[in-house]
């Protein structure tokens, strides 16, 4: 097998239906190197569950690249993502689709006029249908920057997590029991866990900025708030 360098990009193909034996999300991928594609399989930093809203080809940043040891998957890599706070997630744009057949653009002008007439009849009608009712997606529901200050508050009052290591999933696991402040909505996104889920990494990794929390040296998987969050508690208290 290719050796590839432990840090590349790498081209988010398809969400697998199974998760690891962990627990965690797992997605099949290409990762790129010299301008070729090595498949393979990536999981996730610390069990984020934001792989769930990625879309294919999308491109992500990815670490600890090395062959795949398991026989169901031979001649095959794996990889973990850097934290979503690192990623931009580009979508990249086929250069063969750029490419235009000049001998096939006058039938694509006449299928684009005639697209544009049926558009426009489309246009037409809208304009004097009535307005559509609002929709369960039109209830209101946290931000994220919303849900950081909500969770902030729930480590800051929950003894368990304010004295002692806790994980995403036991964050989670606390929130889907006991925390019954949901907006309308907010329920709607708890009709698909991993989106709701991805609300709570996504603040994790913002505590992780600002400080106010830090992982539980030798780990990747639990936190811990940091000494100058239990002194801003304190001096509150």
């Amino acid at each position: 097998m290719t050796l590839l360098p432990t840090e590349l990009t790498a081209k988010f193909r398809h969400l697998c239906k199974s998760r690891t034996v962990h627990g965690a999300l797992q997605a099949k991928c290409s990762f790129l190197h010299n301008d070729k594609e090595y498949p393979g399989i990536l999981f996730p930093s610390d069990n984020e569950e934001w792989f769930a809203d990625i879309p294919e080809d999308a491109l992500i940043k990815v670490h600890r690249i090395s062959p795949c040891n398991d026989e169901r998957y031979p001649d095959e890599y794996k990889g973990t993502a850097l934290p979503l706070e690192q990623q931009s997630l580009e979508t990249p744009v086929k250069a063969e689709a750029a490419v235009v057949d000049m001998s096939k653009m006058p039938f694509l002008l006449r299928e684009a006029a005639t697209m544009i007439e049926m558009l426009l009849a489309i246009a037409d009608k809208e304009q004097t249908a009535p307005l559509p009712q609002p929709t369960k997606s039109d209830a209101p529901y946290r931000s994220p920057n919303q849900w950081t200050d909500e969770i902030i508050e729930i480590i800051c009052s929950n003894e368990n997590f304010k004295t002692k290591p806790f994980s995403a999933i036991g964050l989670n696991a606390y929130m889907e029991s006991c925390f019954d402040d949901f907006w309308e909505g907010d329920l709607v996104m708890l009709e698909n866990r991993s989106r709701w889920r991805s609300r709570v990494s996504v603040a994790l990794s913002k505590l992780l900025t600002r400080n106010f929390i830090e992982r539980v040296p030798g780990t990747q998987k639990h936190y811990q708030i940091t000494q100058q969050t239990i002194n801003q508690i304190n001096n509150h208290d």
